[in-house]
C-alpha cells in the first residue's frame, strides 16, 4: 500500500516517467506517469512491482538489448542506495523498448535520484527517438535531448517535493508512520539523519576538519558522486572508466602567503589504471550550463593543471579547447610533457595531495609533503581575479576528500611597494577579515 502511495505522485504527470524504489535490491517500479501510459500503452497492473530492467526490456529481442544500458541502470540504482549520498550525477542511455501491442521503438532514457521522506527513489524519464529496433542519434542530438530531459527531471522533482511537503504524510514514503510500517523500511533508512538540503548521510566531517570550500554540486559530470557534505568526490564505475569525475570548488580559493592552494586526502584507489589525478585552478566560474565541462579535462578553459602522467597543461582562452587528432598548438593548449626517465609514483589510501599555485606562477604537486612536480607555468597569479580549484578524480584515484589547509589564517598577497608607501614597511601582508 505504501509503495502505491509513493507512486501516486506521478498521477497526472504528462511527461514519460517511471518511479523506482531504489531501496530494494529488485528495484521495483512503484509509479508510472500518465505520459508513460500514453506512449507505451501499458497500464499500472502491467508495470507496478516489476523490476525496472524487466519493464524496459520486455519482449525486446536479445540482439536489441543494450548490455551497457543495463549496466548503467544497475550501477545507478546501487549508487542511489548509498546512505551518504549528497549529489549523484544523472545518467542517460539509448534503449530499444516495446509498447503493449508489441511494436518496438527506441527511446532515450534519463536517470535521476529523487529522494522522498528518507527513502531513495530513482526517476526514469523517456524521450521517444523513433520506431523500430535501431535509431541513429548524433552526439549533438544526444546532448540536446539529454539536456531537455534533465530540465524536465528537475521540474518534476521540484513538484514532487512541494506536493509531498504539502501533504505531510510521512508514512506514505517510509517516514515516521506506524510501528508496523517502520519495521518494513530498510534498517539503513531508520538510522539516517538529514542535512539542511534534505539528503541522507551516516557520517559527516567534523567542523574542525572542514576545508574552506566544498565541491560545486548544481551540475556534476556523468560519473561523479559527492558525499561528506559535498567534500568527497567519488568516481562511479571506477574499475571500468578512468575519467568522468571532474569537479570544481563551489567558491573562489582563498589566498595564502605562498599563493593559492588546496589539500586532498586519497580515500579510494584502483589498480585497474595508472596515473595521478589532475589538479589545478581555473578562472572560469562553475555554472549550470551545458558547456561547463570540457571533452577532456586538460582542455579546460582559463586553467593551469598538473598531474596525470607527470604532465602540466595551461589554457588562457575562456572556451574549452576542442581537441582532435592533431597535437594542439601552444597558443591554444600549452603542454609540459613528462621528462624521460621519470617514474610516476603510486598513490595509496591515506596519502595527502596538495596543489600549490605560487604568486610567481609555479604550479606544484606534493604527495605527503614531498614535491613530486614543480612546473613554471609562466602565468603569475592575477590578484584581481578569482580562481576556483579543479580536481579530476581520474586514473588510479577513485575518491578524493578535501582537507583543511595547514595555513588556517589566510593572508593577502604582498603588494609591490611604491615610493609613496615605502616608508610604511611591509604592511601589505595582513590577515583576511573573517
Amino acid at each position: 500500500m505504501r509503495a502505491r502511495s509513493a507512486g501516486c505522485v506521478l498521477d497526472g504527470v504528462l511527461e514519460v516517467a517511471l518511479l523506482v524504489d531504489a531501496s530494494k535490491d529488485s528495484f521495483p517500479v512503484v509509479g508510472i506517469s500518465t505520459g508513460y501510459q500514453t506512449l507505451n500503452g501499458f497500464i499500472e497492473a502491467d508495470v507496478l512491482g516489476r523490476s525496472v530492467n524487466d519493464v524496459l526490456t520486455k519482449n525486446v529481442p536479445s540482439a536489441a538489448v543494450s548490455r551497457s544500458a543495463g549496466k548503467i541502470l544497475h550501477d545507478f540504482c546501487k549508487m542511489c542506495q548509498r546512505a551518504e549520498v549528497d549529489c549523484l550525477s544523472e545518467s542517460a542511455f539509448v534503449q530499444t523498448c516495446t509498447r503493449r501491442d508489441g511494436s518496438p521503438h527506441v527511446v532515450l532514457c534519463f536517470l535521476g535520484l529523487c529522494e522522498m521522506r528518507r527513502r531513495p527513489y530513482m526517476m526514469l524519464l523517456q524521450r521517444p527517438l523513433g520506431d523500430g529496433l535501431t535509431c541513429h542519434l548524433s552526439a549533438e542530438q544526444h546532448t540536446e535531448f539529454k539536456e531537455e530531459l534533465r530540465h524536465c527531471f528537475h521540474r518534476i522533482r521540484q513538484r514532487l517535493r512541494l506536493s509531498i511537503h504539502a501533504s505531510r504524510a510521512p508514512s506514505d514514503f517510509g517516514g515516521s508512520g506506524s510501528e508496523s510500517e517502520a519495521s518494513t523500511c530498510p534498517e539503513r533508512c531508520k538510522r539516517q539523519h538529514w542535512s539542511k538540503a534534505g539528503h541522507r548521510r551516516d557520517e559527516v566531517l567534523t567542523e574542525t576538519d572542514l576545508p574552506h570550500f566544498a565541491f560545486y554540486s548544481t551540475r556534476v559530470q556523468e560519473n561523479c558522486l559527492l558525499i561528506n557534505d559535498m567534500r568527497t568526490a567519488v568516481r562511479r564505475e571506477a574499475d571500468e572508466l578512468p575519467r568522468g569525475c571532474l569537479v570544481f570548488s563551489d567558491r573562489a580559493v582563498e589566498p595564502s602567503l605562498e599563493g593559492l592552494q588546496f589539500k586532498l586526502c586519497v580515500t579510494g584507489v584502483t589498480s585497474k589504471f595508472s596515473g595521478l589525478p589532475l589538479l589545478g585552478f581555473t578562472r572560469r566560474c562553475p555554472d549550470d550550463s551545458v558547456d561547463m565541462y570540457p571533452s577532456m579535462s586538460k582542455c579546460l578553459g582559463k586553467s593551469v593543471l598538473v598531474g596525470m602522467d607527470f604532465e602540466a597543461f595551461a589554457r588562457d582562452q575562456h572556451e574549452h579547447y576542442q581537441i582532435g587528432y592533431r597535437k594542439p598548438p601552444p597558443n591554444e593548449l600549452e603542454c609540459w610533457p613528462k621528462a624521460s626517465g621519470e617514474e610516476i609514483p603510486d598513490i595509496k589510501l591515506g596519502d595527502v595531495l596538495r596543489c600549490i599555485y605560487t604568486w610567481a606562477g609555479r604550479l606544484k604537486l606534493t604527495i605527503n609533503d614531498k614535491v613530486v612536480l614543480d612546473v613554471d607555468m609562466r602565468r603569475p597569479v592575477r590578484c584581481n581575479e578569482k580562481y576556483f580549484a579543479v580536481v579530476d578524480v581520474c586514473f588510479s584515484a577513485t575518491s578524493l576528500t578535501l582537507m583543511r589547509p595547514t595555513d588556517d589564517c589566510p593572508t593577502m598577497p604582498p603588494r609591490r611597494q611604491t615610493s609613496a608607501s615605502a616608508n610604511f614597511g611591509r604592511r601589505a601582508v595582513r590577515p583576511l577579515e573573517t
